[in-house]
């Protein structure tokens, strides 16, 4: 009653982890506890799925299909390392690798800011066969630094979760 009174959208109730889906996608990844699958806003762009968690939790799948035509896979991924690698600055504390996930090889860039309340960001991208094209395929997850429990290694864990239908 008190959420009701406070004009609260919604109740959230943490049942642990879970299965989440987005059907449209046929993506499924598992979250842990405490994250839940956020629900959309009005006129939000159907090509974005939105979750949230913990410790300022934030986690952005977007899916695009190629407008231009099909991509040499590999040849992106290496060039976007390159990039990123040559673009870097002095001291910031960038990770980057290739991480394959449900069989897709993709560039995992892990950060964490240096502010006064830290965040780390896990940001995976590639590309699939979907419905017949080629489609982007962005995973962007990012929480408050928590010395008391590792949040870069529960950002890994729910991107290395996910599952893709290929449907070609």
């Amino acid at each position: 009653y008190a959420a009701f009174a406070a004009d609260s959208r919604g109740i959230y109730l943490d049942t642990g982890d879970q299965t989440i889906t987005w059907p449209s996608e046929k993506i499924t990844l598992r979250l842990p506890a405490g994250w839940r699958k956020e629900e959309p806003l009005p006129g939000q762009d159907p090509e974005s799925f939105n979750l949230k968690g913990p410790a300022n939790g934030h986690g952005v799948i977007d899916v695009v299909f190629s407008r231009y035509g099909p991509v040499d896979v590999d040849k992106a991924l290496q060039q976007d390392l390159e990039l990123r690698q040559s673009n870097q600055s002095e001291g910031q504390p960038d990770q980057f690798s290739f991480l394959e996930i449900d069989g897709i090889k993709g560039l995992l860039v892990i950060s964490t800011s240096n502010e006064s309340k830290p965040l780390i960001d896990a940001r995976w991208q590639s590309f699939r066969m979907f419905e017949g094209k080629q489609q982007f395929v962005s995973l962007s997850f990012h929480a408050s630094a928590d010395s008391a429990v590792n949040r870069q290694k529960e950002l890994v864990d729910i991107l290395s979760s996910f599952r893709f239908e290929t449907k070609d």
